[in-house]
C-alpha cells in the first residue's frame, strides 16, 4: 500500500511508538506477542497494533508522572488526521486500532524530479 510522502513520517512514528510502548508494557516477564498490521477499510487506512501482555490498567491521567508515549501517539495520529478506533476489551493483552484518511499517491508522484 502506498502512503502520501508528506504522511510517511508521522505514520512511521506512529508504528515505532506503539510498537515500543506495547515491548516496553505488556511483558513484565519479558515474552510475548505483537502482531502490526495496516489495511484498507474503505476510503480509510486502519493501523492495528495488538499484544498478549498484561493490558492496560485504568489509570487516572493526572496522577500518571510519564506519559509521553501517549502524547506522541495523540500527535502523530492528529498529524495524520485520523482518529483511535474504540477496540473491545479483551482479556489479555491490548489492542489499539487507528484510521486514518486514505490519500492515493498517483502513479510517479512518489519520484522526485530533479530540477
Amino acid at each position: 500500500m502506498d502512503i502520501d510522502p508528506n504522511r510517511a513520517v508521522p505514520f512511521g512514528l506512529l508504528v515505532n511508538e506503539l510498537a515500543t510502548n506495547a515491548i516496553k508494557h505488556a511483558f513484565p516477564g519479558g515474552t510475548g506477542r505483537v502482531v502490526l498490521s495496516v489495511e484498507q477499510v474503505g476510503d480509510q487506512i486502519e493501523l492495528t497494533v495488538a499484544d498478549n501482555g498484561a493490558g492496560m490498567k485504568e489509570k487516572d491521567p493526572a496522577k500518571i508522572p510519564e506519559k509521553r508515549g501517549s502524547d506522541y501517539v495523540a500527535i502523530f495520529v492528529r498529524q495524520l488526521g485520523g482518529a483511535i478506533v474504540p477496540s473491545g476489551s479483551e482479556e489479555t493483552g491490548t489492542t489499539v486500532r487507528v484510521r486514518f484518511p486514505l490519500l492515493l499517491v498517483p502513479p510517479g508522484g512518489a519520484e522526485r524530479t530533479a530540477a
